[in-house]
């Protein structure tokens, strides 16, 4: 095969003499450069020519761009696939162990780095398609970082086509930066009238075919269609064959091998196609002889909702860069034209760039993933973006109580099993504990389908199965099934668990595991089609679901519907005394204290706790005075919330806490700033606790003064500066209502403000407060927060209307005045 000359052709001996000196390397260039197959391949000819046998590993987050890479490389420089160059992908691998030039998806480098054989033959780490922050990138860049700084025997490269090289740059303290730029061709854009909606319905696919017929007249080439997923792909493709029925459709996703894949890229005739990809063909990926894109503007992504931590494809909007990329497609070689699904004021909803993944990830797999690697101090790490304080304690809490963790935060023989498993942390711990009570076969198979479960895209199937193990067996296994059920047999056969007894319910046995290691996902019905889980998620399930036959069940697939309710698709049932049996074995006995506020009488009451749910109880006994003397400290640190509730000063200042952070953008604060909130009542309470004598005390207390150390400084300021009640120039008081939508607020009767010409601003001038200027008969005349503007335009109109029901009262002409 032979080079096409590339725009980074000249540039790569000054970019191999930066790579083989002691600094990072930030390379930026613009797509279509050639960084992704000559760089990497330039460098491997420098090694072969000082015959070191350093190897170089290129990791790039899409799988089907590895093995586009690796291929092409290998063609354009004569060397075989899988000898010099060659790939290692989820369930696919071609390399031998002289490989030096190996392209990787970042999760398989991850599994890999644990391995040190594989670390020790590594000299140079490639970190491909950078800007689409990947939190494995972030992880592999944070240890590789850390690995450099302590031993030096690694370089770090970092590529992409647009990224924040600032902030690698300060990130690295010293490194090498080189921005490469190719004038693209010219690109004429087109737009739709409507706006952009993010649904894939028939009005979605009508305008994709219309735009199709109307691409293919006015371009010459071949035609990419950007797609959010393969689904859409393949509706797509049904409504533009009938329309086109001589034109070749190809599809392009990430699942593709590498066959399929070269059938793509490398044309095999002159015929004009159309190609309907996914957003794996935005970068990496060249393909031949194109000069139109039609980009719908959407994409998919995975998104892990935190009640439950189900993970789902999510459809969204693309990044400006994203359609940068997009549209850059067509116009690689000569002038191209894009077709853009939107209205162009649709962009000015769309994010500039892609956000960093590690900010909304639950960093479950991240720090376990640091701890196997002997990370414990999890805030300290080298991190690029460094997630939230409340997401690390919070994910840190979580890892422990699912035994990967100890309370040290060393890793356990469990998690560190769970870590190499070729599944989700989940899915990982069903199948290490099934192996010692199912066989090895039935195991992997019953885990390869629920790792595959699509959450909310299940296709529906029959009803009648008499439990959802049933309804997940009832079709054959997917090539992605086959696939990952032998990759865990595999891996079973490596971890050797021996196999205690055979357990024939499958279900209770499930039910089990998921009741010891994750408790929040055990749901008591309410009825037939609504739960509750044992952390008070409500949940729903899905009508094909068989577990509303059950008293209790295991949710095993779902997402979240809305903020308050988690859709169930898939759980495992087991009858109640079975359940109760499992449940109890797991729960924990507390002693819980009732307050009747009316009577101000405390009661005690011993029961059986799963979480939220009451296993058991004993009738209740009323609290002696003395027994609340001698104990309340005790209970009032095991229920903090609901004691401090009985304080009228903790109720105000969580009212004005909540405030605070709804007006974070207006009081410019960082939404981190709230770490606090999930333990500053426990903390509070604490402390109360250890400074007070009596229960009376406890309730009456001034809470504020002990917050001090409990909040960061700026928020304790601005509490500082959120009075409760404010003095109206007719002399008197209201109070500051800080929980309606338009708070801060006030209300009174609008002579009362007679006097003003202003409404006072709160929070050093930050916020301005809301005034409902109530008529004599107290109801709301008018609502404004510019006391000014409403003297001056509307209070004519509002005066004379009043003037004529209320003609007793004076309404003055000029209201500033009193």
């Amino acid at each position: 095969m032979s080079k096409v000359s590339l725009p980074i052709d000249p540039h790569l001996k000054n970019i191999i003499d930066k790579i083989n000196s002691e600094l990072p390397v930030i390379l930026n260039a613009s797509p279509g450069s050639g960084k992704t197959t000559r760089v990497p391949a330039e460098l491997l000819k420098s090694l072969i020519n000082q015959k070191k046998l350093e190897k170089i590993i290129v990791i790039i987050p899409k799988r089907i761009s590895a093995l586009s890479a690796a291929d092409r490389i290998a063609e354009e420089n004569n060397w075989g696939l899988g000898q010099e160059v060659g790939y290692a992908v989820r369930f696919e691998s071609k390399m031998s162990a002289s490989t030096q030039l190996v392209f990787m998806t970042d999760g398989l480098f991850l599994k890999k780095y644990h391995d040190p054989l594989f670390m020790k033959s590594v000299g140079f780490i490639f970190l491909d398609e950078f800007h689409e922050r990947k939190s494995n990138m972030d992880l592999i860049l944070g240890v590789c970082l850390e690995q450099k700084i302590l031993s030096e025997d690694i370089q770090i490269i970092i590529m992409s086509a647009t990224m924040d090289v600032k902030q690698l740059q300060k990130y690295f303290g010293q490194s090498h930066a080189i921005e490469i730029s190719a004038p693209p061709y010219k690109i004429e854009k087109k737009f739709i009238k409507a706006n952009q909606r993010l649904v894939c319905d028939k009005e979605f696919f009508e305008q994709i075919k219309l735009t199709t017929l109307e691409a293919w007249s006015e371009s010459k080439k071949d035609i990419l269609i950007f797609l959010p997923g393969q689904r859409e792909i393949q509706q797509a493709r049904d409504v533009i064959q009938p329309c086109l029925p001589h034109v070749s459709l190809e599809v392009l996703h990430g699942s593709l091998n590498l066959t399929d894949q070269q059938k793509i890229v490398k044309k095999s005739n002159l015929q004009r196609r159309i190609i309907l990809a996914t957003n794996v063909a935005e970068s990496s990926i060249t393909l031949p002889d194109l000069d139109c894109v039609i980009d719908s503007g959407l994409e998919k992504n995975i998104q892990v909702e935190q009640k439950l931590g189900f993970s789902r494809l999510k459809l969204d909007r693309i990044s400006l860069f994203s359609a940068t990329q997009r549209e850059g497609r067509a116009a690689r070689t000569s002038d191209g034209l894009c077709f853009k699904l939107w209205h162009p004021f649709d962009e000015r909803s769309m994010p500039a760039s892609i956000r960093p993944e590690i900010l909304d990830s639950t960093l479950h797999h991240e720090l376990l993933f640091l701890a196997v690697n002997g990370v414990k101090e999890f805030e300290k790490f080298s991190w690029l973006e460094t997630p939230k304080l409340n997401i690390i304690q919070r994910a840190t809490k979580d890892l422990i109580s699912w035994k990967l963790l100890d309370s040290q935060h060393h890793i356990t023989d469990l998690g560190r099993l769970v870590a190499s498993s070729p599944v989700d942390i989940v899915n990982s711990v069903l199948f290490i504990e099934l192996l010692k009570e199912q066989s090895l076969e039935e195991s992997a198979e019953l885990v390869a389908r629920l790792d595959d479960i699509d959450g909310k895209n299940q296709k529906k199937s029959q009803t009648g199965f008499a439990n959802d193990l049933e309804r997940l067996f009832d079709s054959p296994l997917s090539t992605t099934q086959a696939l990952l059920k032998k990759s865990l047999v595999r891996f079973g056969q490596e971890i050797k668990i021996p196999s205690m007894t055979f357990q024939n319910n499958v279900s209770v046995l499930l039910f089990k595991i998921m009741s010891q290691y994750f408790p929040h996902r055990i749901i008591a019905r309410k009825n037939l089609k609504q739960g509750l889980s044992s952390t008070g998620r409500g949940v729903e399930l899905s009508p094909e679901s068989s577990a509303h036959q059950f008293d209790f069940y295991a949710a095993l697939s779902g997402f979240e519907k809305s903020d308050a309710l988690t859709m169930i698709n898939f759980a495992i049932g087991v009858q109640k005394a079975d359940a109760l049996k499992i449940l109890s074995d797991y729960s924990e006995a507390k002693t819980a204290i009732f307050f009747d506020a009316q009577a101000e009488v405390f009661f005690k009451q011993d029961a059986l706790f799963f979480g939220s749910f009451k296993l058991n109880e004993r009738s209740k006994e009323r609290l002696s005075s003395a027994d609340l003397k001698l104990t309340w400290k005790k209970y009032v640190q095991e229920d903090s919330t609901s004691f401090l509730n009985l304080n009228a000063s903790f109720v105000e200042n969580t009212v004005l806490l909540k405030f605070l952070k709804s007006k974070s953008f207006e009081l410019d604060l960082k939404e981190d700033i709230f770490y606090f909130e999930e333990t500053w009542a426990s903390r509070l309470a604490q402390k109360l606790s250890e400074n007070l004598e009596t229960f009376e005390e406890f309730k009456d207390c001034d809470v504020y003064y002990y917050l001090a150390d409990l909040i960061p400084d700026r928020v304790y300021e601005l509490l500082q500066q959120l009075p409760k009640n404010i003095k109206l120039p007719s002399g008197k008081q209201v109070r500051i209502n800080y929980e309606d939508p338009k708070a801060p607020l006030i209300a009174a009767k609008i002579q009362d403000f007679f006097g003003w010409n202003d409404a006072p601003q709160l929070a050093g001038g930050r916020l301005n407060l809301t005034l409902e200027l109530l008529a004599p008969n107290m109801r709301p005349a008018q609502t404004t927060s510019d006391l000014r503007n409403f003297w001056k335009n509307s209070y004519i109109d509002v005066r004379k209307d009043l003037r004529a029901r209320y003609p007793k009262h004076s309404w003055p002409e000029d209201p500033t005045k009193l």
